[in-house]
C-alpha cells in the first residue's frame, strides 16, 4: 500500500463523507430516524406494499454500505486504533464544515449539497487528485447515486429550471468550498475550478 500521511488521507476520504450525506439527507425511502411507533407502521407497510419504494430501499442500503466500507478503507489497517479514531474526527470535523451551511434545517434543498458533491468529485477526477476505480467501494456507490443528481426524465419546465438555478449555484459553492479547504490546508496547489470559462467555450 502507498504510504499516505494524515492530511492525503482526510482528502481520500472527504468526498466519501460528503456523498454519505447527500445520500442520507435526500433519500426519501430511509428508515425512521426517530423511535415512533406510528412513522415505523408507516414505513413497515409501505415496504409491504409499494414494490418501487421497496426497491429504492434496498438500494439506498446497498449504497451506504458501501459508501460506509469506502469510508473505512482510507483509514484502516494503518493506524492503532486510538490514532485512528483522532482522524477520523479530523474527517468528520472538516466534512462537517463543509456540508453543514446546506443541511443545518428542514428545508434545505438536498439536490444543492448532492449537485456540489458532484461537481467537487468531478474536479478531483478531471484533475487526477482523485482516482476512484468503478469496482471499487465507491465506484459501485456512485453507479446508484449519480443518476438521482440528474433531471428527471419527465420533468416539467418549471422543474428543469429550478435544477438549473441550483447547478449554477453549486458551481459558485464548490470554488468556494475548495477556497476554505486549501485555506484549512487540503489540496493544496490544485487549481480552482472555472466553470465560467468552461460555459464560454
Amino acid at each position: 500500500m502507498t504510504y499516505m500521511n494524515d492530511t492525503q488521507r482526510v482528502e481520500l476520504s472527504l468526498p466519501v463523507h460528503v456523498m454519505l450525506s447527500v445520500l442520507v439527507c435526500g433519500a426519501n425511502c430511509a428508515e425512521p430516524r426517530v423511535q415512533d411507533k406510528a412513522a415505523w407502521d408507516s414505513f413497515n407497510e409501505r415496504m409491504a406494499t409499494d414494490q418501487a419504494f421497496a426497491r429504492s430501499h434496498s438500494t439506498y442500503v446497498i449504497t451506504k454500505l458501501l459508501l460506509m466500507q469506502a469510508c473505512n478503507e482510507a483509514i484502516a489497517g494503518v493506524y492503532p486504533e486510538k490514532k485512528q479514531m483522532s482522524l477520523l474526527r479530523r474527517i468528520e470535523r472538516v466534512h462537517m464544515e463543509m456540508v453543514q451551511p446546506y443541511v443545518k434545517d428542514d428545508n434545505s434543498d438536498p439536490r444543492k449539497i448532492g449537485i456540489i458533491a458532484f461537481y467537487l468529485l468531478q474536479h478531483l477526477v478531471d484533475t487526477g487528485t482523485l482516482i476512484v476505480p468503478e469496482d471499487s467501494s465507491f465506484g459501485k456507490a456512485l453507479e446508484h447515486m449519480l443518476p438521482a443528481l440528474s433531471p428527471w426524465e419527465g420533468s416539467t419546465e418549471q422543474e428543469i429550471q429550478d435544477y438549473d438555478n441550483l447547478n449554477r449555484s453549486a458551481r459558485k459553492q464548490v470554488r468556494r468550498i475548495m477556497q476554505h479547504l486549501q485555506a484549512e490546508g487540503y489540496y493544496r496547489g490544485l487549481s480552482l475550478p472555472d466553470y465560467q470559462e468552461k460555459e464560454a467555450a
